[in-house]
């Protein structure tokens, strides 16, 4: 494993040792961290794992949490590595960013997989009405972050809680704020997903009590090649991760397939 920053200090690491590159981007209150256990399945491709700006070790990089500037700092860290052509694959918040990197630089991307994702329309109903309000004043709060992450979840607590816990304590302050109380989780860019051209596919958890499966489901119906997975055990904190490894890898086959 190679780690370094790009010249806008955004923290990455770099794995694996395919010609086919991969895109790994975390999720809120997340870093590099939350994709341990996964990553290290795909080692027959380049996988390029980021802590985006205002987490994790690129915390210091950042002072917001927009969508579009995230994608911008994701994206310039392929382009910095000479990396042309990607797929991406995005958790949570960073299903979103990956969105936005994929409408902003269709040239550069291949495929879009999102885990758990954001939805196009941004967080609605009792995500933003609660869950929101709710992380905001947490912040910096280790043993409140825990019980709130551990009730995301109806399966025991693992090491992956533990690293998703401090990670949110380590987050840019600015960051958290601007997710949890500025708006920037109910940005929609759902009016743009007719302009995506490459293939989508969205793995969601039928025991997601954080995001809207039904939001998510109109995501990806409204792209022209997308598709979508409902898996029964996996909640919001990707619980069952060898199922969604599974997913991603049969994703990622159709488009090698495809492109042959």
């Amino acid at each position: 494993m190679n780690h370094a920053e790009d010249d806008a200090g955004v923290y990455y690491e770099e794995r694996g040792t395919g010609s086919d590159a991969l895109l790994w981007i975390h999720g809120f209150g997340s870093s590099t961290r939350g994709w341990i256990g996964m990553v290290e399945a795909f080692d027959d491709y380049r996988s390029i794992v980021i802590d985006l700006p205002g987490f994790g070790q690129s915390a210091a990089a950042g002072n917001g949490c927009q969508i579009p500037t995230l994608a911008a700092a994701a994206h310039g860290v392929m382009a910095e590595l000479g990396i042309d052509q990607y797929s991406v694959i995005g958790a949570s918040m960073g299903g979103g960013v990956a969105l936005r990197v994929a409408l902003d630089h269709p040239e550069a991307v291949r495929m879009v997989i999102g885990v758990v994702p954001l939805p196009a329309q941004g967080m609605a109903g009792d995500a933003a009405d609660s869950v929101l309000p709710a992380f905001s004043a947490l912040y910096g709060n280790a043993e409140g972050l825990r019980i709130a992450f551990e009730g995301m979840s109806k399966y025991p607590p693992t090491a992956a809680t533990d690293d998703l816990v401090e990670d949110a304590c380590s987050v840019n302050a600015g960051t958290w704020a601007d997710w949890t109380t500025g708006g920037a989780a109910q940005w929609s860019q759902f009016d743009e997903l007719g302009s995506l051209s490459m293939p989508f596919c969205s793995i969601l958890g039928a025991d997601d009590v954080v995001l809207s499966v039904t939001d998510q489901l109109a995501t990806a119906a409204q792209v022209c090649d997308g598709r979508a997975v409902v898996l029964s055990g996996l909640g919001h904190l990707m619980e069952d991760r060898q199922r969604v490894i599974d997913e991603i890898r049969t994703s990622l086959t159709v488009l090698k397939v495809a492109s042959a």
